[in-house]
């Protein structure tokens, strides 16, 4: 459900291991990763703090265009991992139907 592969990096991390990744992932966690701006049509605000669905990816020279950085493109995917999807309890036999035949395979 939450597409979880790599039990140490598919879950969200906690601060002091987070610093760590970035740091051993970039040489400078405040370059920018990226350019984005707000997109012409649709919602032009995110639902949230956490929701960047508005933003388009662009050059830098596009009008409107504010720089990401690494580290804040990271921030970015460890709250995605933060929305963590549960199973409804009326979904739970189905689910187990499903695990129990997929295994037998």
């Amino acid at each position: 459900m939450n597409n979880v592969v790599n039990r140490y990096y598919d879950w969200p991390l906690d601060e002091y291991n987070f610093q760590q990744f970035v740091a051993d992932k970039y040489s400078n966690p405040g370059a920018t990763h990226h350019f984005e701006r707000v997109q012409d049509s649709g919602p032009q605000k995110g639902d949230g703090p956490a929701d960047y669905s508005h933003m388009l990816e662009c050059n830098e020279t596009d009008t409107g265009a504010q720089s990401v950085s690494n580290i804040e493109h990271e921030r970015r995917l460890q709250d995605k991992k933060r929305q963590i999807k549960l199973l409804q309890p009326n979904y739970l036999n189905n689910f187990i139907d499903e695990f129990r035949r997929l295994i037998a395979q």
